[in-house]
């Protein structure tokens, strides 16, 4: 399976710095004591976007969702922007715009963690989403693990996996 291949060397991201027009590198950081990352190997000017990519997880930590509200899928702020809109089962989850609503739930997770049809807190995903915005130790791992399985399964579901191995 793909989880048991072992983890690309900075070797295999040179195609995408070669996207880059060649003015990045990838490589060991030794300013940080380790890890990759991406250097310039050319000028770059203030506010020049040099690399874009999307990232493969990103989740707002239930315990600041009632400070900074964001959009559930591309996580921009959401601050009473003209497209702004809700879930259509009725969850309240915030999405900038009816773009990001649909994939989220056509191609994310919302499909298969929205509570909105829901109609009792025994549930076992409404319990498994109130003790998410609970979590005791405050680091928001059972969100993301919540959330890493379900885009698992809606990744596989899409490609029509039916070996059960997602």
């Amino acid at each position: 399976m793909w989880w048991d291949d072992p983890l690309p060397d900075a070797a295999s991201f040179d195609a995408l710095c070669a996207k880059a027009g060649g003015r990045v590198r990838a490589g060991e950081s030794a300013t940080t004591g380790g890890g990759r990352a991406l250097f310039a190997t050319a000028p770059v000017a203030k506010g020049e976007i040099v690399f874009r990519e999307s990232p493969s997880l990103i989740l707002q930590d239930p315990a600041n969702r009632p400070l900074a509200r964001a959009c559930a899928r591309c996580h921009s702020m959401l601050r009473g922007a003209p497209n702004e809109t809700v879930c259509a089962q009725g969850c309240g989850e915030g999405y900038c715009d009816e773009r990001c609503r649909v994939a989220h739930v056509e191609q994310g997770s919302h499909g298969l963690l929205c509570v909105g049809p829901i109609d009792s807190w025994e549930h076992p995903l409404a319990v498994l989403k109130l003790a998410c915005a609970r979590d005791d130790d405050g680091d928001g791992h059972l969100a993301l693990i919540a959330e890493m399985c379900a885009r698992c399964i809606a990744s596989a579901a899409r490609r029509g996996d039916a070996s059960g191995d997602a």
